[in-house]
């Protein structure tokens, strides 16, 4: 239990500044460019969804197992988290209309990060090499000379 929470933490300190820089990014293009409305709403669940499948991908990679059920808990911590800045900022209470998107951006993100292959340690490299060059040495071990002087009798 203790390192799922670690993983979670560490997930959602690297979710929420995605989320933000993403905010901060879309901030900039609403200022340039005149949207539609429709749009908006769009480009506002994108940096929650980035947010939400960064931080997955991270807690599965480090997890390595239940790659959904983490996808679908850290995504509802962000949520919470963001949820409550967005609750702060109004002064009322309301309902989150982006939870869906966020939630399968999360669990996309953790399932991507459970069965992602791992580098081999460079500790266990050398090994490797060596195999390598014995593979490398198995054709020159198993050649054997024909001998001419029967060939040409």
């Amino acid at each position: 239990m203790q390192k799922a929470v670690g993983n979670l933490r560490a997930a959602v300190l690297l979710g929420v500044p995605v989320s933000v820089l993403l905010f901060a990014g879309n901030a900039a293009l609403y200022t340039a460019i005149d949207l539609p409305g429709w749009m908006l709403h769009i480009l506002a669940v994108m940096p929650l969804t980035a947010g939400s499948f960064a931080a997955a991908y991270a807690a599965g990679n480090r997890q390595r197992h239940s790659g959904m059920f983490c996808g679908i808990r850290v995504s509802l911590y962000l949520i919470g988290i963001w949820y409550a800045i967005y609750c702060m900022y109004r002064g009322t209470l309301c309902m989150p209309k982006a939870v869906l998107p966020v939630i399968l951006g999360g669990i996309a993100g953790g399932l991507l990060g459970v069965h992602r292959e791992e580098p081999v340690p460079r500790r266990r490299m050398h090994r490797l090499i060596g195999c390598r060059e014995q593979l490398r040495m198995v054709p020159l071990l198993l050649h054997r000379p024909r001998n001419e002087k029967k060939d040409a009798e």
